[in-house]
């Protein structure tokens, strides 16, 4: 360890030479000086090296290393490894930070003595028109475990309601180095945080949750690997990951809860990302993968609502019945919908847009509704999109879909539309059009 580097800041890049000049020149200004910028190149052809040349020769706190694998993790870890900051972070190259991030990480990791420390951040996008819009977003949902020292195992609802972000925080060197915890090595970069965080969670004695975003977390880079359907079993591979890591620490009995809870909700998610072609395998595949946990004794149900647990068993016992009992569901809610007088779809992401390519007509369907000040696309299949605010002629006989998949989106716009008196809200049944 360099007593002299408190940060060591990994940054792992392929062709992103768009956005690395700022995601460089964001970490060069820290407020914090004592750190190093770790680049670990996978390869980039589009410029991307030539950009981090250029900024090493203007900051000697850069160092690069060529990685020889295209994968996420192997990069990460490759950081890691060169690290000789007591504390190391990892930050996206098409994402960038706030100036007082590591500052403010480092002196509050210091004074709890923590493992890790991590912070909320800002979802962020860059619309057509130049503009910048970014909202923050919480690394937890449960307010009460801000602000104090946490043990998570001691406390797995954590694991209910958090958003893992790897990047939104710093975690001591000797910490994961003495636990074992490294990224998976699987080519890519699908879930290959997930190992690191699920163990980095699972073994922490001391963790602290700042209400306070430094990180810009880019969500219009269509290159994003979150955006990748095909790397359709990544996600099997994290669970073998993380199970034979905790086994050979013989704490997979400990940690059921919290792990049976986290795959079921990631498999789930997988089902929404992945093509709907490969929908029919990965259900067998679910099925198969939980009824093997279950035989070993690990799979817990403490942490499931009762729609979950139901819904599990239903994949686990017959996922083709599971199938297409969904499918059959969609299209009755798809017909009732097509009954009603005027239609307007909160929600202009994944869900409000398949909702919208599956209706047989869209005569009804007024508007797609938005939050917030600005429309990025004028109309979506031929359906003008507008500001909720610019809807209120029909409040009082539009039926609203609430057109999201998170149950904390649900409430901000349900609350919205009672605001603005809309006398019609619909919800979709639970598991419908996001699997």
């Amino acid at each position: 360890m360099d007593e002299k580097i408190k940060v060591s800041i990994i940054l792992p890049s392929l062709n992103v030479a768009r956005y690395i000049g700022a995601c460089l020149t964001s970490v060069r200004e820290q407020s914090l000086n004592e750190i190093e910028m770790i680049c670990v190149d996978a390869g980039s052809t589009d410029g991307t090296l030539e950009i981090i040349r250029e900024h090493g020769q203007k900051d000697e706190r850069i160092s690069l290393i060529h990685s020889d694998r295209k994968s996420y993790g192997y990069q990460v870890n490759q950081g890691i490894k060169s690290a000789r900051g007591k504390y190391v972070a990892v930050v996206d190259t098409d994402d960038f930070v706030g100036q007082n991030m590591y500052e403010t990480l480092f002196r509050r990791a210091e004074e709890n003595r923590a493992d890790f420390v991590k912070s909320d951040y800002y979802g962020y996008r860059e619309e057509a028109a130049g503009n910048e819009r970014e909202k923050v977003c919480s690394v937890l949902t449960d307010r009460k475990y801000y602000n104090c020292i946490v043990e998570p195992i001691r406390n797995q609802k954590i694991f209910r309601n958090l958003y893992p972000a790897i990047w939104s925080g710093i975690y001591s060197r000797s910490f994961l180095e003495n636990n074992g915890i490294w990224c998976n090595e699987t080519p890519g970069a699908s879930y290959q945080d997930t190992g690191f965080w699920f163990l980095a969670y699972a073994y922490a004695g001391r963790t602290l949750f700042l209400d306070i975003p430094f990180y810009r977390y880019r969500l219009d880079n269509a290159a994003s690997s979150v955006h990748d359907t095909q790397k359709v079993y990544c996600i099997c591979d994290e669970w073998n990951y993380i199970a034979k890591n905790l086994a050979g620490h013989s704490r997979l009995e400990e940690v059921s809860d919290s792990l049976s809870y986290v795959f079921y909700r990631k498999y789930k998610r997988n089902l929404e990302r992945i093509s709907p072609g490969s929908r029919d395998a990965f259900l067998r595949r679910f099925s198969a993968d939980f009824l093997i946990w279950d035989q070993y004794g690990y799979l817990s149900y403490r942490m499931f609502s009762g729609e979950e647990e139901r819904e599990l068993l239903e994949i686990m016992h017959d996922p083709e019945k599971y199938g297409k009992g969904v499918q059959m569901q969609e299209e009755k809610f798809l017909a009732e919908l097509e009954r009603q007088p005027e239609v307007i779809l909160y929600g202009a992401g994944k869900v409000g847009r398949e909702i919208l390519s599956r209706m047989k007509t869209k005569a009804n369907v007024v508007g797609v509704a938005v939050s917030g000040n600005v429309v990025k696309e004028e109309r979506l299949m031929g359906v003008p999109v507008r500001t909720v605010d610019a809807l209120l002629n029909y409040r009082k006989t539009a039926y609203v879909v609430l057109a999201v998949m998170t149950e904390a989106y649900k409430i901000q716009m349900r609350e919205k539309l009672r605001e603005l008196e809309f006398a019609h809200i619909i919800e979709i049944p639970y598991g419908l059009f996001h699997y």
